[in-house]
């Protein structure tokens, strides 16, 4: 409280203000953005204690005093907030893009994110900034929500103008009509668009984009033509929720290249088992809404690593018991699968929400459990 008035306390002693300033100092910088609240109450003053730089603080110093320039706002803490800029580390660059929210977009991009090490960084931007990504030289790999969005179509079209994207992720209510437009990203690699629901039929412009690795296609239910995938043969990862398997299986052009895979709707374990036929060489998969699966045993010929089961009540376990490669499961959704088959094993469990599954307390001492809260 003492800090916070010290800029009008201008009757007070200096012992006083002395007192108050050697307090400020001692909390500087901040250990995590935790305190970065506290400290920016302290107002405008605060920005002449942190420090001109950060690279010789942790990373948790570090983004806490972007955090607290962000929060206290102003020409000032612009200032201080382009020191940082020239930081490489994902935690203060994460601290940087989430900071745009309060400032003016246009000039916040000019002045802090322009030249900012942004290349190896995925950004999660809001809608507000998307048209002045276009100023970030460096950017490579951007997160957008749409969902607030009154004008996803031209927020859509501004990011196609993007053409040095190799990452683009998109989320939304309804999938805007220009979609197609980002045809001209040639040099994308990983594109995930999830859009509850607007899906057109068809998808043909995603045949046009010849790198794509990583292919996320979430909510499709009005999907009805993949045959674009036959063009994509440098996918490695298929990830095609809310949509039936079968409708996308026979489409992939390279289907011994696919090393991870999301497939849907998997309804009883002869359908498992073609899938696993085509797609011999999967790592991970992903078992998604597959409420009537309870065989597993065609996983046995996979050389899986990772396996997740997103509302799959009914799956029986036992037959990942003896299963030599794999090492993570992980189970979302109120499935209520039974742990028990896999208490011997050497694997980490990961548990998202408190039904996803029973009989923990039966597992081994091998068997790591962890929880992840919605």
């Amino acid at each position: 409280m003492a800090a916070a008035c010290k800029e009008t306390a201008i009757l007070a002693p200096p012992e006083v203000l002395a007192r108050v300033s050697d307090r400020v100092q001692r909390v500087i910088p901040p250990r995590n953005v935790r305190e970065s609240r506290s400290l920016a109450a302290v107002g405008e003053s605060v920005l002449a204690y942190l420090p001109d730089t950060v690279f010789e603080l942790t990373a948790a110093q570090a983004a806490a005093c972007a955090r607290t320039a962000a929060l206290v706002n102003g020409p000032r803490a612009v200032e201080v907030l382009r020191g940082y800029a020239d930081d490489p580390r994902p935690e203060v660059l994460a601290e940087l893009v989430r900071a745009w929210q309060y400032f003016d977009p246009e000039s916040y991009a000019r002045q802090v994110l322009a030249d900012a090490p942004l290349a190896a960084h995925r950004a999660e931007v809001h809608t507000g900034a998307v048209p002045h990504l276009h100023l970030l030289r460096n950017l490579r790999r951007c997160s957008v929500d749409l969902w607030m969005d009154d004008d996803a179509a031209g927020s859509v079209r501004s990011l196609s103008a993007l053409t040095r994207l190799r990452e683009l992720q998109l989320v939304g209510n309804s999938a805007p009509g220009t979609l197609a437009e980002l045809v001209s990203l040639q040099n994308l690699e990983t594109l995930w668009i999830s859009m509850f629901r607007g899906w057109p039929s068809e998808l043909p412009f995603l045949a046009e984009l010849p790198r794509l690795r990583f292919l996320g296609l979430a909510q499709t239910r009005g999907v009805e033509d993949f045959s674009f995938l036959r063009a994509l043969s440098e996918l490695r990862t298929i990830w095609i929720t809310h949509g039936v398997w079968s409708r996308w299986v026979e489409q992939v052009a390279e289907p011994g290249n696919l090393d991870a895979a999301a497939l849907g709707l998997v309804s009883d374990s002869s359908e498992l088992a073609r899938a696993t036929e085509r797609f011999g060489n999967l790592h991970d998969l992903v078992l998604y809404h597959a409420e009537a699966l309870r065989d597993l045993r065609p996983l046995r010929a996979l050389p899986l690593e990772g396996v997740s089961f997103d509302h799959c009540g009914h799956v029986d376990l036992r037959a990942l018991a003896a299963h030599p490669t794999v090492r993570d499961i992980r189970i979302d959704g109120r499935s209520k699968i039974d742990l028990t088959p896999i208490a011997d094993m050497n694997v980490t469990v990961t548990l998202h929400g408190p039904d996803s599954a029973v009989g923990v307390e039966n597992l081994g001492p091998d068997v790591r459990v962890r929880r992840v809260r919605r």
